[in-house]
């Protein structure tokens, strides 16, 4: 599970579960240069433990 933080302990702002390929979750977070971006990674329950792979892509969006 991956959930966009509003700060260290922050509201939840956006969250996935599974809407990546198979069992893995994606964000896609829109920021500029110079925001800070809180991500937190758990698992689907409280048994869920084990290693993790945090892959993060830059894009650019297009213009309006």
């Amino acid at each position: 599970v991956l959930r966009q933080m509003a700060g260290c302990g922050g509201i939840e702002i956006d969250c996935d579960d599974d809407g990546g390929t198979g069992n893995t979750s994606n964000l896609e977070v829109v920021a500029v240069a110079g925001d800070v971006i809180y991500i937190s990674i758990d698992g689907y329950s409280s048994t869920s433990t084990g290693n993790f792979v945090l892959d993060v892509n830059e894009g650019c969006a297009s213009a309006p």
